[in-house]
């Protein structure tokens, strides 16, 4: 699945934490979560890169540089898209980002076209599929509940294949969940509702991808979540244990919040998510084999009809 060297890997790293960045729009605290995950990427600590990346110190052709065979450079502009997607369509600057990084890399426009339309793709189509629905009629909050489970399942599944478009459609298939669960409650919600939400409970849309990326292809970060308590259950597949847990904190946190009028403060969601990931990764060794069937049936073209009949 990887195909990168230890040297190409420091240079994916710093190129994530680059997208990551590249928009300077990111809030403080959101920043602050990006800098956390940057002291676990790829094994190592890259909080100086971090910090060079802020001060507009980091060549960005160097870094390239070190990228040497076709695949690599692909998935490296693969897992920077996913990175700068994450919080919604590209900024002109996060565009102008990936121009650069493209050219750097010295890949052809038609080369990265396909992966560009399908994240595109990915990005838009949670609340525009969902809002084709009717606000329901009575709550049902068994209903609400097996809904949050399966989208917990669809994601740890998700970070359970190879593909970086895998790990790209997780964040629009929260965001899904979460309108979802405040139509249940009579809200009508819009993306920016809902990534206020998330940033409350302390989850940034942007903070979170690169987390994924950087666990999934450049090994690391999972001790920032789970330091020495993860399970026997979990060794083996802590991504899909942590994308499993998170989507489900994330579901129960909007389950809370709308279904008490949206009256919750950042410190209470804050300590709610936190409490929800853990009761997330103690029902994680219940539903791992699903986990693994569902993954086993999941095929990456086909993620864009999956999420629009979510």
């Amino acid at each position: 699945m990887n195909p990168l060297t230890e040297r190409e890997k420091d240079a994916v790293a710093t190129l994530c934490l680059m997208a990551a960045l590249a928009d300077g729009s990111k809030s403080d605290e959101e920043r602050a979560q990006i800098k956390d995950v940057s002291r676990h990427m790829g094994g190592g600590d890259l909080t100086a890169v971090y910090y060079k990346t802020v001060a507009h110190e980091t060549p960005l052709a160097e870094v390239a540089g070190r990228l040497e065979s076709p695949k690599a450079k692909m998935l490296a502009y693969e897992m920077a898209l996913c990175v700068c997607e994450a919080d919604g369509h590209l900024q002109r600057e996060e565009r102008t980002f990936l121009d650069g990084l493209r050219a750097a890399l010295e890949l052809a426009p038609d080369s990265t076209r396909g992966v560009e339309a399908q994240a595109d793709a990915l990005i838009a189509v949670p609340l525009a599929s969902a809002a084709q629905a009717a606000l329901p009629a009575p709550v049902d909050e068994a209903g609400a509940d097996r809904m949050i489970l399966n989208y917990a399942i669809l994601n740890g599944a998700l970070e359970l294949l190879p593909q970086s478009l895998a790990t790209m459609a997780i964040i629009p298939s929260q965001m899904k969940m979460v309108y979802r669960v405040g139509k249940q409650y009579n809200y009508r919600l819009d993306s920016g509702h809902i990534k206020e939400l998330l940033a409350a409970a302390g989850l940034g849309a942007t903070s979170q991808t690169l987390e994924n990326v950087a666990r999934k292809f450049l090994g690391g970060v999972a001790k920032r979540w789970l330091g020495g308590t993860v399970s026997n259950v979990a060794k083996g597949a802590t991504g899909a244990l942590l994308s499993f847990a998170a989507t489900y904190a994330i579901g129960q946190v909007a389950k809370a919040y709308y279904s008490g009028g949206r009256k919750l403060s950042a410190v209470d969601l804050k300590a709610m998510f936190s409490r929800f990931s853990a009761q997330g990764q103690t029902l994680f060794a219940q539903h791992k084999g699903e986990i693994e069937t569902r993954a086993r049936t999941l095929n990456v073209t086909e993620l864009l009809p999956l999420l629009k009949g979510q």
